[in-house]
């Protein structure tokens, strides 16, 4: 389980995720994972994420 927390001028943030990278017989390197974090307005968003050739692919989903 990895995280990264960061802060700017204007908010403080903690994002908490899996990451895993493989590389395919043709050598292309995938990374996917999730990460979630909350935002200022309450809701946790959770962004799952697919990142290859096609590049950076996110679907989020947040709790109401």
């Amino acid at each position: 389980f990895n995280f990264l927390r960061y802060q700017t001028d204007d908010i403080e943030r903690r994002e908490d995720g899996i990451f895993v990278t493989t590389k395919d017989e043709d050598g292309v390197i995938t990374v996917h994972g999730f990460y979630s974090f909350t935002a200022p307005d309450g809701k946790l968003y959770q962004v799952n994420f697919v990142a290859d050739e096609n590049g950076y692919q996110p679907h989020v989903k947040f709790d109401r």
